[in-house]
Formats: C-alpha cells, structure tokens, sequence
C-alpha cells in the first residue's frame, strides 16, 4: 500500500498540469477573441476592428426607363457623288481641295480633250456660216432672185449644225467635272498634269447635312420595329460622339440566308458630330416605361441567376455581453482623461453605422443608364451602386466622407473612385 507522502507526490504534478492546460485555453480563447470576435475590448469587440467597407449608393427612385434592340451600322451621305470624266484626258485644272464646300454647277476639274474641244469649234464654225448663207438667201428670195426651196434648205442644213454644235458642246462639258449638288468634296484623286481615264473617279461630292445608317436586325425582332421610332448613335471608338437617329424605313422582306432585315435610320438634320463613314454603334428604343421604380443599372448583380441588390440600412444595436459591461464600467474613469488625446487619432466621422443587406429583386427593362425594379425595393431605399464586391449580408458599411455630407458633383465622382478602390481592394 502506497504511503500518504507517495500520494501526495503522484498527485502533485497533476495539479500543476490543470493549471498550465487553464492557461492554454485561456490563451487559445484570447487568439480566438482577436480573430473572431474578441479585439479590443475599447472599442466594443473584434467585430468593430475590422473596418467598414467604403461604398457609393443611390435612392431608389421614380423615373422612365427604354427597352433598346443593339445593332452597329456605318454612316454614308443621303447625298453622295463620284464624279468621272466621259472622256480620256490630261487634267489642266483642279479648283478644289478636300474639304472644300461647293455650289451646284460649280467647276471642280478641268480635262484638256482635243478632239472633243477641236469638234466643238468646228461646229461653231459651221453654225455661224450656214447662219450667214441664210441670212443672205433670205435677202436674194426677197428680190426674187432665189427660189424658196433654196432657202427651205439652207433653213435645213442649219438646223443639222445647231444639232451637232450641242452634241459636240456635250461632249466638250464632259471634260469639266462639276458639282451635282451643294455639298463638301470629300474625295479627290486626281493631280494636274496626269491623265484622267473615263469611268475612273476623280472626285467625290457629299452632302453632310443629310445622313443616314442602315442597320441589320435579326428576324425576331421584325415585329418590334417601326418607322418613327428613335435611336442613340455613338462612333464605336468615341462614346462621347453621339447623336440622335429616327427610323424611316422597315424592309418589307427577311434575308433567308442571313436570317436579318434592313432598317434605314436618319440621323438630325445639320447634326455636326458623326460623319459619313464612321463606324457607329445603335440603340433603338423599341419600348417605354414611365415613372416606374428604376436603379443605376450598376446596383443590380447577379448571383446563381437571380438579381440581387445590396440595400443600405442602420446597424442593429449591440448588446454588451456581462463581461464587456463590466470592462467597460471598469474603463469609465479613463475614458474622460483620454478622450481629448484620441479624438485627434479617430478617424473622421461619416454619420452612423450602416450595414449591407442583400435582397433579391424582380428586373423589367434595362437601358444603357437605369433598370427597372419591379420587386424587392421601395422608393426611398438607399442601394450599394459601387463597391459589391467584398459585402457579404449584413457587412458593415459606410460612405465616404464627402458623399455623406453630400457635396457637389466632384465631390459625389471623388466618392465613387474612393469606392471603386476598395472594390478593388
């Protein structure tokens, strides 16, 4: 039988081994406080210590929202001319420059054509001869010294001339290119001294004032399309060239073999931002709602199929568990002392404490800027538009600074970059 004094030294390493394993699990639970919930006991547990995330929102608000069909096309002169010469020549003269603005009728090349100018004054010759020959045939009938067949067919023979003084008067213009139409000289390719072939384009004329695209839409939507309608254009390399464009003309017929029909849109008259042959970009409104609940269309995501907004609210309140109010009633006396030094380290304050929460939401139409909300939100509620990306339901959030005391429009733009950083982030 083990002695009392056995005994007691058994037992003793066992005491010192409760208290080392109270030590660790008290450690243990302390790195656990820090991580997940413990923290500072100052400034209301771990949970306060991990910063809010900094977001931009929006109201949610009344206003009319347009269904677009997407299609891109290539803008082209109503009004457009190659000019050619008829005939083969050395071009004497070139009046104009690209860019240059003409009057119909105006002169814009010379081509020197021997035969066809040599032909022209020939004739002319011959006019004025033959018109000499009457005139004095008419003088000899007169007197009774010619008879009038004589003169029938001197009438006759001038009236043959004057014709081939016009065609070859004709033949001579065909040497001039000139101006069908008042508008802008958008092409020239030819240079004095080289020779001009006929059929080849010299020039080329346009009117800027009248323009056009023509878009193909796919066969679905042939019943959605209708003359009057409206559309924005914007060049495909510059959104900030933009203009307005109404429909004219539906094509009566679908390509079997592109499954598409044509849509003629003309774009505002005297409109100085696209120009013919700029690649554009076309949304057609085809339908529209208004006054109806609508977002920025940057509030609304997509999780597992279904549309989900982050709506901004007020933190709950926190209850203090017994511990905490008893550090905290412990703290109040320091509290005062210090208080003037830690207000110059606390960060600004944006207003109260916000959390995210996510609601899932019924979409209508969606434009190029707003979306319609049809389920899940009322006017009024406040919603994340920048900053998504790290909430989870119920994160804590807030604004920053500036938008929350709602300056102006630079103010408002500096806000959303602060969010988009920490989007990033």
């Amino acid at each position: 039988m083990m002695s009392t004094r056995a005994r007691d030294r058994v037992r003793a390493p066992v005491g010192v081994r409760r208290l080392v394993l109270a030590v660790l699990v008290a450690a243990g639970a302390s790195a656990c406080g820090m991580e997940f919930g413990g923290g500072d006991p100052d400034k209301g547990g771990g949970r306060r210590a991990v910063p809010p995330t900094v977001v931009s929102t929006a109201v949610v608000a009344t206003g009319d929202v347009d269904e677009l069909l997407e299609a891109s096309g290539t803008v082209e002169a109503r009004a457009a001319a190659d000019l050619s010469p008829e005939t083969t020549g050395r071009v004497t003269e070139v009046r104009v420059e690209v860019g240059d603005r003409v009057r119909k009728g105006e002169v814009l090349a010379v081509i020197r054509n021997e035969t066809a100018q040599g032909g022209a004054a020939r004739a002319a010759d011959e006019v004025r001869h033959l018109k000499a020959t009457l005139a004095e045939l008419e003088s000899l009938f007169g007197q009774g010294a010619v008879s009038a067949r004589e003169v029938e067919d001197a009438r006759y023979n001038l009236d043959q001339a004057t014709l081939r003084l016009s065609e070859a008067r004709a033949t001579e213009a065909d040497t001039r290119l000139v101006a069908p139409f008042a508008g802008v000289v958008a092409v020239r390719d030819v240079k004095v001294g080289e020779v001009a072939s006929g059929g080849a384009r010299a020039v080329q004329v346009v009117d800027p004032s009248e323009l056009r695209v023509r878009a193909r839409l796919p066969e679905q939507d042939l019943g959605r399309v209708s003359v009057g309608q409206t559309a924005r254009l914007r060049s495909a390399y510059d959104d900030t060239q933009e203009a307005r464009a109404t429909v004219t003309r539906v094509a009566p017929v679908v390509d079997n073999t592109s499954g598409t029909f044509e849509v003629l849109l003309e774009l505002d008259k005297d409109q100085q931002v696209l120009r013919p042959g700029q690649y554009v970009r076309i949304s057609l409104v085809v339908d529209r709602r208004e006054g109806v609940l609508v977002v920025p269309r940057e509030a609304v995501r997509y999780e597992e199929g279904h549309a989900i907004a982050w709506r901004v609210e007020p933190a709950p309140p926190e209850e203090p568990s017994e511990d905490e109010a008893s550090e905290q009633d412990a703290a109040a006396d320091g509290e005062a002392s210090a208080e003037s030094a830690e207000s110059s380290e606390r960060p600004e304050d944006t207003g109260p404490e916000l959390v995210a929460k996510r609601v899932r939401i019924g979409v209508g139409l969606v434009d190029e800027a707003r979306a319609e909300v049809v389920d899940g939100l009322d006017a009024g509620d406040e919603i994340v538009t920048v900053g998504h990306a790290s909430l989870r339901d119920g994160s804590r959030v807030r604004r920053p600074k500036r938008e929350a005391d709602g300056d102006g429009d630079g103010d408002a733009t500096a806000a959303r970059d602060d969010a988009a950083d920490e989007d990033a982030g």
